[in-house]
């Protein structure tokens, strides 16, 4: 990730005050922290957060509705769809 958001040269950049302040420089840094700042405080709180409420979707029916009511399709449907959802949301979520 370092290497594609070229974060070794930005932060170069920042501490190089020789060449003064421009306009490109900063235009450069807050794209590089935009997405950083989108991996670390949106992707990944929603990646563990969407799993842990599959986890529970799971256990709820397994345990609580005794697997699924029987073999319910409704609730058996619902979390495959769940499933697919959660993981088709992950690049959206990470603007890919």
């Amino acid at each position: 990730m370092e290497s594609d958001l070229n974060i070794g040269e930005i932060t170069e950049e920042i501490w190089d005050i020789q060449d003064g302040f421009t306009i490109p420089k900063l235009v450069n840094i807050i794209v590089s922290m935009y997405y950083v700042f989108n991996l670390v405080f949106v992707f990944m709180p929603w990646v563990f957060i969407s799993e842990g409420l599959i986890l529970y979707n799971v256990i709820f029916n397994s345990w609580l509705n005794k697997g699924w009511a029987e073999g319910n399709f409704w609730l058996v449907g619902n979390t495959v769809f769940a499933f697919v959802q959660t993981i088709l949301s992950w690049p959206l979520v990470a603007e890919w």
